[in-house]
C-alpha cells in the first residue's frame, strides 16, 4: 500500500501552533466578531488541525480554558474567535443561554429554571 511522503502538521500542543498562519486566517469586523476564514466543521465551528479555532484564540489571548468549563459565544457566531465574545461557562450555563438565545430570535419568551 502506498504512503504519502506529503505529511500534514496538525499541531496539538500550544507551542506548537504557528501563531503567524494561525491569525492570518482571521478577519476582523467592525461588528467586533473576528471571523475565522480556515477550515468549519458541519457545526459551524472553525478549526485548526486538531483545535477548535475559537478555543486556541481564547487560549492564546487569555490563557487556558479550566477543565470543566466551556467557552460560550456572547455574540451568538459560532465562527467567531474574538475572546472578548467568548466566556468560559459550565456546559449547562452554555446550553441554557444557547436556548434563551433561540426563543428571543423566534421572538418567544424563555422562563429561567428554578
Amino acid at each position: 500500500m502506498p504512503t504519502s511522503s506529503r505529511r500534514i502538521h496538525r499541531p496539538t500542543r500550544l507551542e506548537d501552533v504557528d501563531r503567524a498562519r494561525f491569525w492570518s486566517q482571521v478577519d476582523v469586523e467592525p461588528s467586533g466578531c473576528w471571523y475565522w476564514l480556515g477550515p468549519i466543521n458541519g457545526k459551524g465551528y472553525g478549526v485548526y488541525g486538531r483545535w477548535m479555532a475559537h478555543r486556541l484564540a481564547y487560549t492564546i489571548v487569555k490563557g487556558p480554558i479550566p477543565d470543566d468549563l466551556t467557552l460560550d459565544h456572547t455574540c451568538r457566531n459560532r465562527s467567531c474567535l474574538n475572546p472578548d465574545h467568548l466566556e468560559a461557562v459550565t456546559n449547562t450555563e452554555n446550553i441554557r443561554r444557547g436556548i434563551a438565545a433561540a426563543a428571543s430570535e423566534k421572538g418567544g419568551s424563555q422562563k429561567d429554571p428554578d
